[in-house]
């Protein structure tokens, strides 16, 4: 997915660097404009540890930026099911960790 992205005209017109790796593998500086992730939040068990790990890493105006492929399966995931019924327990807690606008 990088690789492709990489090869764009339009991504070539502006100063960037693309990086693949985990969360932890990233240095702390500079703070990161874009995290782009695909299809692994149902994969992160400690989901609030996860989004404020992002939101130390971000840059005062950065983005996460998630894409999930869609498929049947996700309907079955454990995570998935647990999440959805926390919310309907009104226990989810706050998800986004990020600053309060």
């Amino acid at each position: 997915m990088l690789g492709r992205c990489g090869e764009r005209e339009s991504i070539r017109r502006v100063s960037h660097r693309l990086i693949r790796g985990t969360l932890d593998a990233l240095p702390s500086k500079p703070a990161y404009d874009l995290i782009l992730a695909c299809s692994v939040l149902h994969h992160i068990p400690a989901l609030p540890e996860f989004l404020a790990q992002l939101a130390r890493l971000q840059s005062d105006r950065g983005a996460f930026l998630h894409l999930q492929d869609p498929n049947g399966d996700y309907l079955h995931d454990f995570e998935l099911l647990k999440r959805m019924n926390r919310l309907e327990e009104g226990q989810a807690g706050r998800l986004w960790l990020g600053p309060s606008v």
